[in-house]
């Protein structure tokens, strides 16, 4: 059976491919240029939005193994870990 997500994902690959043509075809760089920036913009970054809350979303890690790690060197150096930034 199909799902959701697939059938969104279809959809979405449908419209890229559809805008993508429609680039190739414009008369200048230019033009293709300006329309990669409207509607396929906002493709992206629906899709982009969509793999960070719905596929693979930010999860609290303040209890994972390499946090526990640190709380361990910090314990046996005396001396706080700093966590590199994200």
């Amino acid at each position: 059976a199909t799902t959701a997500g697939e059938l969104e994902l279809a959809g979405w690959r449908r419209q890229v491919a559809k805008l993508y043509a429609a680039v190739r075809q414009a008369p200048t760089p230019q033009d293709g240029h300006a329309l990669g920036d409207g509607e396929l913009a906002g493709i992206f970054a629906e899709l982009a939005r969509v793999v960070a809350e719905e596929v693979a979303p930010v999860i609290e890690t303040s209890g994972c193994t390499a946090r526990l790690l640190d709380q361990i060197a910090e314990a046996v150096s005396g001396e706080p870990v700093v966590a590199p930034p994200v």
